[in-house]
């Protein structure tokens, strides 16, 4: 009775042992099932995801809400990044950044999630060319080029230019400033203005004209009536410099888009020497009506307006108007001689009496007449109411001595003898 007793707690012991195994197995399997259930579901979200790669600018940084907006240069489009704290940043030595130190016109390589357009590292990229602060750069808006020294880059419409991180118009850009490049193979994408250019404006500066100004070391140009200058943003030594007068030195400060007025009018000279140079010997000189007659040495004036008049004898008057506003002035004069007034010799006609006469078809008078007549040939007429006209052909001698003629009596009308011409030399010619 006893054993059966011991046999008995000895099954029931066996039967909960078994009952704890089987439990423990179960438990068991469970947790080696649920492990392949997982792998299987991330199979099937890696096999879901594509990813794209650009090259681009960033065109805007929104820290708020967490977003890169980054150009993509090589498809043409623009790309909006989500960022969260999974997302690796970095610099373009590959060292830890956060959101806040982009900015626009950095230039990056990332691979995102084309679905959920979240990268998986974002890197400011070394791969680009880079010129910084450089000047004399020529934007050709026409052609859409840009030019430094030789080299040419194209841009087009999406390019980023900056002043000071704000947006600007590549027109704004000018040879003067210097300017920051940047960009890949043959195209520019950024230009950030590194400091812009103001211009300097000459007043009262007449005097200075066709003289020439330079500002520091780059910039030089003739100044004119009106002259202003772009100059690039900072302080500046200006030198203007014209023969026979002391430089004028200025120091500047220029400030973007600033015009700064340089007033000239107080290192304009007063007053200057006149030297006046004349051609003849024993000419009369007169300035505004006062004669000089020590012209061996310069004449000094005050700048203003001054008449010049110089005569002598057997030339002709000179008269002329200045207006003296250099320290140092040379005037030449040279006369011109007057016309000598030719002295003609008289030709002296006695006979027919009370007869016109006319000279190369000109009314002289009536016989006897003396009048002055010059060397040479000359057609010679002889009128009188009822008688026939002669013509006749004289010559003159250039001798220096008067001719005398006389001449037939007319012919008149109611003869029968017709008027002819005839070729008439000077007879009884008088010394």
């Amino acid at each position: 009775m006893k054993k059966s007793i011991n046999f008995s707690k000895v099954i029931f012991i066996m039967g909960i042992l078994l009952l704890i195994l089987i439990n423990l197995t179960a438990c068991q399997q469970t947790t080696n099932t649920r492990p392949n259930n997982n792998n299987s579901d991330d199979e099937e979200i890696l096999i879901d995801q594509e990813f794209d790669r650009i090259l681009g600018v960033i065109k805007n940084v929104d820290t708020a809400n967490r977003r890169l907006f980054v150009y993509d240069i090589e498809n043409e489009k623009l790309v909006t990044l989500n960022i969260d704290g999974s997302v690796v940043l970095q610099n373009k030595f590959g060292e830890p950044i956060t959101l806040q130190q982009f900015k626009m016109g950095d230039m990056v390589r990332t691979k995102y999630e084309i679905n959920t357009l979240v990268p998986e590292q974002v890197q400011i990229t070394a791969q680009v060319w880079e010129f910084q602060r450089v000047s004399n750069v020529i934007v050709n808006k026409e052609n859409q080029t840009v030019q430094r020294g030789n080299d040419h880059f194209k841009y087009t419409d999406e390019v980023l230019v900056l002043y000071n991180g704000i947006p600007i118009e590549i027109t704004d850009v000018t040879p003067n400033d210097q300017v920051t490049l940047k960009g890949y193979r043959d195209k520019v994408w950024v230009i950030i203005l590194d400091s812009g250019h103001g211009f300097i404006e000459l007043k009262n500066h007449e005097y200075f004209i066709d003289g020439i100004i330079e500002v520091g070391s780059n910039i030089m140009e003739v100044i004119k009536s009106r002259t202003r200058i772009p100059v690039p943003v900072g302080v500046h030594r200006i030198v203007i410099d014209k023969p026979q007068h002391d430089p004028v030195i200025r120091e500047v400060m220029i400030e973007k888009d600033q015009v700064v007025i340089l007033d000239l009018g107080r290192d304009v000279p007063r007053e200057g020497d006149l030297k006046i140079n004349l051609a003849q010997s024993d000419v009369k000189v007169y300035i505004n009506g006062k004669r000089f007659d020590d012209l061996s040495n310069p004449i000094r004036l005050p700048f203003g307006v001054y008449v010049i008049v110089a005569e002598k004898e057997g030339y002709l008057r000179y008269e002329d108007s200045i207006n003296f506003n250099q320290p140092q002035f040379s005037y030449p004069i040279n006369l011109e001689k007057q016309e000598q007034q030719v002295i003609s010799n008289y030709m002296h006609v006695n006979s027919p009496s009370n007869v016109e006469l006319y000279l190369n078809g000109d009314y002289i008078g009536m016989i006897p007449v003396s009048i002055p007549i010059k060397p040479g040939n000359h057609s010679i007429t002889l009128r009188r109411e009822g008688y026939f006209s002669k013509l006749y052909t004289v010559e003159i001698l250039d001798n220096g001595k008067d001719s005398f003629f006389t001449f037939p009596e007319l012919v008149k009308i109611q003869s029968n003898t017709e008027g002819n011409s005839e070729n008439v030399n000077e007879t009884n010619v008088q010394e």
